[in-house]
């Protein structure tokens, strides 16, 4: 891989590729509004994904078009920590599918490995090769994401206590909403409007309330700190703008004093059904926090020690228990092994290498749901780590 010679570069040329950028960023954003809707198992493809990999498709005929490529350094370093997991869970299962005489149970499950992998390279590729706006799009995907669901949320039952919507379990609304807020509130585009932002962001904080994930709420505590220090840099770059919006908001506390029982109001949000739930949750911390290790299948690191240096492979659960391990960190471990957890752990943590504040705090936020939840397999976390990775044409990653 080497950098085009912009000097070679006609007006045609520069047309042409704007176009095929476009083109290949279209199915990143279809997929991203479409993500929330599952009309399969968990587990299985959605419609949605077939979209990416008809954009892999396109992306891999595009490379093979131009014979030669850019990609940034740290875009170059992310591509093979890829590449290496990929193939990694590949052996791994293939080793145990042949030891097992089932190797396409195995096989199957690297596919969440590879695909995800693919989307992120696609993300990199179309950054670094084309003058279209990356970040941009997904900001806008995620915000239209959230207002259509918001908009048909009416329509969805459910039969459980806590929300799902178009979901087929809360914990997936509780991530998706998640990663929503994140995006919206922390990665760095200065051409997408501050309302729409916090439109976005309050659709999606709505969301994770009406999913109630304790999980998902206490992974916000990052963001909100970094919005607090956001506010102390505003109110010094811009202290006209901080009182504006200071007088604003005690009116409109005011407003809410004046015309509304507010003692009422905080009574019956909490003897809503969600804040019962909530309630409820929330003074069952230690219960759950104690009953982890069989909930969350964490035993198993101590009854099958023999599957931690190089793992058990995806497949024949009922080698050890018959239950996913709910974990990001935990469960890479011991289905893929030291190597395997090494590669993620690498991956999961790789926007630190710019150890800007924004990073810092939108790593700490999707490790600590991934703590207590299978988060690597969502597709949506691997499109906000490839969003931190990216560079803008005057090297700027996503810092304030």
């Amino acid at each position: 891989m080497k950098p085009i010679d912009s000097s070679s570069v006609t007006q045609a040329s520069i047309v042409g590729s704007a176009f095929v950028g476009w083109f290949l960023l279209a199915f990143v954003f279809l997929y991203i509004v479409l993500s929330p809707y599952y009309f399969f198992s968990s587990g299985e493809p959605q419609l949605c994904d077939y979209l990416i990999l008809l954009g892999v498709f396109f992306t891999i005929i595009d490379i093979s078009y131009r014979k030669v490529f850019f990609l940034t350094s740290s875009a170059t370093a992310f591509t093979l920590l890829l590449i290496a997991l990929s193939l990694w869970s590949l052996m791994v299962n293939l080793a145990w599918g042949l030891t097992l005489a089932d190797s396409m149970r195995f096989i199957k499950n690297s596919q969440y490995i590879i695909f995800n992998s693919l989307l992120a390279f696609m993300l990199l590729y179309i950054n670094d090769n084309y003058v279209v706006p990356v970040k941009k799009a997904v900001l806008y995907g995620f915000l239209v994401s959230v207002l259509i669901l918001l908009l048909l949320q009416p329509y969805f039952e459910s039969d459980f206590a806590r929300a799902r919507l178009s979901f087929n379990n809360p914990n997936q609304l509780a991530y998706f909403s998640l990663i929503s807020f994140i995006v919206l509130s922390s990665v760095r585009e200065e051409t997408f409007y501050l309302g729409l932002r916090l439109l976005g962001c309050a659709i999606s904080l709505w969301f994770l309330l009406i999913s109630v994930s304790i999980s998902a709420l206490l992974s916000t505590i990052p963001i909100f700190i970094l919005l607090f220090f956001y506010i102390l840099k505003s109110v010094r770059s811009n202290p006209l703008l901080f009182a504006m919006l200071s007088m604003l908001s005690l009116l409109l506390a005011l407003f809410i004093y004046a015309y509304f029982d507010v003692n009422q109001l905080i009574n019956s949000m909490m003897n809503s059904q969600t804040g019962e739930i909530i309630t409820s949750r929330a003074g069952r911390v230690d219960e759950l926090v104690s009953n982890a290790n069989e909930q969350r299948g964490y035993y198993r690191f101590f009854e099958y020690p023999e599957y931690l240096v190089f793992g058990a492979g995806q497949g024949f659960e009922s080698r050890y228990g018959g239950m996913e391990i709910h974990s990001s960190f935990f469960s890479i471990w011991f289905y893929y092994g030291v190597p395997g957890l090494v590669l993620m752990f690498a991956i999961l943590m790789f926007p630190l290498y710019r150890m800007t504040l924004p990073n810092i705090a939108v790593t700490a936020s999707y490790s600590l749901y991934g703590i207590t939840h299978l988060g690597w397999r969502f597709t949506l976390i691997w499109i906000l780590i490839s969003l931190l990775i990216l560079k803008d044409p005057a090297g700027r990653g996503n810092e304030f």
